[in-house]
């Protein structure tokens, strides 16, 4: 499963997003593109997991801390 998100156009290449792609054990591989507006998600934050919080859905690791809400 692959999840983007973030200032993103249709052509993404619009402010800071993220990438998620989904690992066999539930945990997701993460990368931004560190240079706005940049068109590929060149930057690794790691391997995040996600956790549902008050504020929404969160990917999370010891360095990094992603809010996005998930439609369904």
């Amino acid at each position: 499963m692959l999840i983007q998100f973030g200032a993103m156009s249709s052509n993404g290449n619009v402010g800071y997003w993220v990438h998620l792609l989904k690992e066999l054990d539930g945990r997701y591989l993460a990368h931004w593109n560190e240079d706005y507006g940049a068109s590929h998600a060149h930057s690794l934050l790691g391997i995040v997991a996600r956790e549902t919080r008050e504020v929404g859905e969160c990917f999370i690791n010891e360095h990094v801390t992603q809010l996005h809400q998930l439609n369904g």
